[in-house]
């Protein structure tokens, strides 16, 4: 299976920002408390389904911090089913009349698995064998709990969330960081991240879909874990990685058949921590994939986060797709490809922060910078400078204090420049840069300091005598459609008072529209003129600043010279 074009592109997970909840018709109410059989303290974030005589679920609920939970059901016969992981499922059968209620008290008996036991466990369970009792089985329903916990709270118990998209693109190696671009999406979701289709479409279509415009790489997310033909069409094994995950548990999961080779599909190992089991990773990877892109570590991880109420959430995504080109050979096989990869690209998103009613709150790792820039040893502050991030596509602007701040960055190493957008075009002072890290949370730079104006008039002016009663005017010519000049001759004059009144004029060429004139006393009227052939193009009047430099910006347009006076005869 190939490619089959050269230009390739990504698709991943899009915010879902609602929630809707199902109606249930008014009959009896369901309530009650879920707590630890041992420790008798309350459980936060099972889930508890309600079913009819007939098996139908009526209602999905979550239990709040307290243990609680209810609900209204029809009168009858009603099955009350809770789950959590870590903890044995319970179940109770009630019977009611219409406008009764009935209150359950549960306890839950806590699971511990044990690190060292599944360790050497090497049994496979496949399809919906689940043999109960074995290690993989007990696993993968605790996973399943889990899972399940994720899907059934974008209903019961919606959040307000913000999430932090992101799209990184990396050299052929994967090692070097060409493009990044973020942004924040805000909404009301438990499901910031959510697979494209079903696993019955991944069953026909693969997760991976060539097609004439490019190629899609897609990621499983609860609700495919989740799908019996998930099940169905994957073998489930106990597994570990003591280096890379210490004190966690893996069930690896692998395709259970054979697929026709353009079918591309999944492997990978879901992560629970040993002894109380909580869910805490997913990693994944393409079966039936090119080596080039295999190589380039095409697939992609998931995160889970417990919230403070107990619900599991999906915390942090990645994919990663490689993009692929035909390699050019004297020598082929009929079917056989060879690619190189010609860029990685990373997809994903994390959550940066969620709330719920009552005050509860969780913050993502995202990580804020704020910065102050000033101007020479006097520190004082440098408002309007260009502050931004190399390879990324926010800037900022300093504020009167000269502070600055970037929010919602994704944790890693940068490259922060900043310069004084009216000097800039003068080559008048080298740019700021500082390689900084951002962590997951606020973090104070030391102040980034540019050059005093004295200084910036010494390198504008250099050779020429400066004092404490001159200073530089620079400035920028636009033309008549606002663009910057190519090139302009103007003549500055300014009175001077004194024993020896009079007047000084200067000839100044801008150069691509810029020019810089030092030596002139502070705080005179400057008269500039500008004259292209029999136009006058410029008439404006100035006032040189009290301090060491000065900036304006000039406005051409065309004025045509009054005509002389001609005698009569």
């Amino acid at each position: 299976m190939g490619p089959s074009s050269a230009r390739r592109r990504w698709r991943f997970a899009a915010l879902l920002l609602a929630a809707v909840s199902p109606a249930v018709a008014s009959a009896q109410r369901v309530t009650g408390a879920v707590r630890d059989s041992l420790s008798r303290l309350p459980i936060a974030g099972a889930v508890v389904t309600m079913s009819d005589g007939a098996g139908r679920t009526l209602r999905q609920l979550i239990t709040d911090t307290a243990g609680r939970f209810g609900a209204t059901v029809p009168a009858g016969r009603v099955r009350v089913r809770v789950l959590r992981i870590g903890f044995r499922p319970v179940q109770r059968t009630v019977e009611a009349r219409p406008g009764s209620a009935t209150a359950l008290d549960l306890a839950m008996p806590e699971i511990s698995i044990v690190l060292a036991a599944v360790r050497t466990s090497s049994e496979k369970i496949c399809g919906e064998d689940d043999r109960p009792g074995s290690a993989a089985a007990e696993l993968w329903q605790q996973a399943r709990a889990g899972l399940l916990a994720t899907v059934v709270a974008r209903q019961a118990v919606p959040a307000a969330v913000r999430v932090l998209e992101y799209r990184q693109v990396y050299d052929a190696g994967g090692a070097h960081l060409l493009q990044q671009r973020a942004r924040i999406s805000a909404g009301s979701s438990q499901r910031p991240f959510a697979a494209a289709a079903t696993a019955r479409d991944f069953e026909h279509t693969g997760f991976v879909v060539d097609a004439d415009d490019g190629r899609t790489y897609y990621a499983p997310d609860a609700d495919v874990l989740l799908d019996p033909q998930f099940a169905a069409n994957h073998c489930f094994s106990v597994t570990a990685d003591p280096r890379r995950h210490p004190d966690e548990i893996g069930l690896a999961f692998e395709p259970a058949k054979n697929a026709p080779d353009a079918i591309v599909d999944v492997a990978g190992t879901l992560w629970l921590r040993s002894g109380t089991p909580e869910l805490r990773s997913m990693s994944f990877g393409y079966v039936r994939i090119e080596d080039a892109a295999r190589e380039a570590g095409a697939g992609g991880t998931i995160d889970f986060s417990t919230m403070p109420n107990g619900v599991v959430m999906l915390s942090r995504w990645d994919l990663t797709a490689p993009v692929l080109r035909r390699r050019r050979s004297y020598r082929w096989e009929p079917g056989v490809w060879q690619y190189d990869v010609t860029q990685v690209q990373h997809i994903g998103g994390i959550l940066a922060d969620a709330s719920w009613p009552g005050g509860l709150h969780w913050h993502g790792p995202v990580g804020t910078v704020v910065g102050l820039v000033v101007r020479g040893r006097a520190a004082s502050p440098a408002p309007g400078v260009r502050v931004w991030l190399e390879k990324y596509a926010d800037t900022v602007t300093t504020d009167a204090r000269g502070a600055f701040r970037f929010r919602d960055l994704l944790p890693g190493p940068y490259t922060i420049h900043a310069e004084d957008p009216a000097l800039a075009p003068f080559d008048a002072e080298p740019p700021l840069r500082s390689d900084i890290t951002v962590p997951d949370r606020a973090d104070t730079l030391r102040p980034m300091v540019l050059l005093s104006y004295d200084d910036v008039e010494r390198r504008l002016c250099e050779g020429q005598p400066l004092d404490s009663q001159t200073t530089v005017l620079v400035g920028n010519v636009r033309d008549d459609s606002r663009q910057s000049d190519a090139g302009t001759d103007l003549k500055l004059t300014w009175a001077y008072g004194g024993a020896f009144a009079g007047t000084t004029t200067r000839l100044v060429h801008a150069v691509k529209g810029r020019f810089a004139a030092c030596g002139i006393p502070r705080g005179v009227s400057i008269s500039i003129h500008a004259l292209r052939d029999t136009t006058v193009w410029l008439d404006s009047t100035v006032t040189a600043p009290a301090g060491p430099l000065g900036i304006v910006t000039l406005d051409l347009a065309p004025r045509p010279r009054p005509a002389a006076a001609r005698g009569g005869g």
